[in-house]
């Protein structure tokens, strides 16, 4: 027995074909648009990072400054210390930690605590705010992926909400993120105001101290025993021992070991010294002296390359 191939068999034959292989001519049943390679992902809610909040870093250094007002020095001791107050403002630097001071004098006994005139803690500034990265742009779609002829009116549809949805949500982050750093701004700036209004009161202060002449003599060991004392019990990782004075002592010393905690520079300012040989021979023994009792450094400056020095903290205030 023969069977034979009718047009109506090859028609079915065709038709099962076709639905087999996944596709169909009618219209209502048109498959879902898929999303091609690379194609821009529906857009999904990003949190908003809160601005960081502006800290300012630790102490830097903690310096002792030593005016000598004794009979055979006092003549530098105001000079000196319009120095350092005009150089207060200079160190109120945005990321830069604050600093410690403690003002002495030097008198016929220097370690006696009397000789304190001022002790204060000039703040840091934290420093000044950026604007964080915001959610990045969408690239535009890509309509040429929707090649299908039966979907393609809807795959574009999808594709342009989908890059509407995105772009939304990274403008609003860009608007959210201007907001964040204008606000964290304002408050920096604010505070950068309060800190320099702080610092020049406290310079008025220093600027005002007077000094009382002591004519019963010059104690140098005790102003240093003081100053070691008091850097010792500092946690500033730079320590500073600044003396205006011409180093000349005379009348009783206070007696004891001279130990620096580490990191101390010792910077003698306004030296005032009259006699070359004199200054020489002065200025090789204290600095034997000194670095023998741990200093890191010995710095001399006479009155006029004090003068020149707008900065005499430059060694520690980094």
């Amino acid at each position: 027995m023969f069977l034979r191939f009718t047009p109506f068999l090859a028609t079915l034959a065709v038709a099962s074909l076709a639905m087999g292989c996944g596709s169909s001519n009618n219209p209502g049943s048109q498959p879902a648009a898929t999303a091609p390679a690379g194609s821009i992902s529906p857009a999904t809610p990003t949190a908003t990072i809160p601005p960081a909040v502006n800290l300012a870093p630790p102490t830097e250094f903690a310096a002792v400054i030593a005016f000598d007002t004794t009979s055979s020095a006092i003549r530098y001791a105001t000079d000196a210390k319009t120095l350092v107050a005009d150089a207060l403002p200079s160190l109120l630097r945005p990321g830069h930690g604050g600093a410690e001071f403690i003002i002495n004098t030097i008198s016929s006994n220097s370690f006696d605590p009397e000789n304190t005139k001022l002790a204060f803690h000039l703040p840091g500034l934290a420093p000044k705010p950026l604007k964080r990265a915001s959610m990045p742009r969408p690239a535009e779609p890509d309509l040429s992926a929707c090649h299908n002829p039966f979907n393609r009116t809807v795959c574009e549809a999808e594709l342009n909400a989908d890059y509407a949805a995105k772009l939304k949500a990274s403008e609003d982050d860009e608007a959210t993120a201007e907001r964040e750093w204008q606000a964290a701004l304002a408050s920096w700036t604010g505070e950068a105001a309060d800190r320099a209004t702080q610092v020049e009161a406290i310079a008025e202060n220093l600027r005002a101290l007077s000094f009382t002449l002591d004519e019963r003599g010059t104690d140098i060991q005790g102003a240093l025993l003081r100053a070691a004392e008091s850097l010792a019990a500092s946690d500033a990782p730079r320590k500073l021992v600044l003396i205006a004075s011409d180093w000349v002592e005379y009348g009783p010393a206070q007696e004891g070991d001279l130990h620096f905690p580490a990191g101390t520079i010792v910077k003698a300012f306004f030296y005032d010294c009259v006699e070359s040989r004199d200054c020489f021979s002065r200025k090789q023994s204290w600095t034997e002296k000194l670095l023998a009792a741990g200093a890191e450094r010995v710095i001399w400056l006479d009155p006029a390359a004090s003068r020149l020095q707008a900065n005499p903290f430059l060694e520690v205030s980094r």
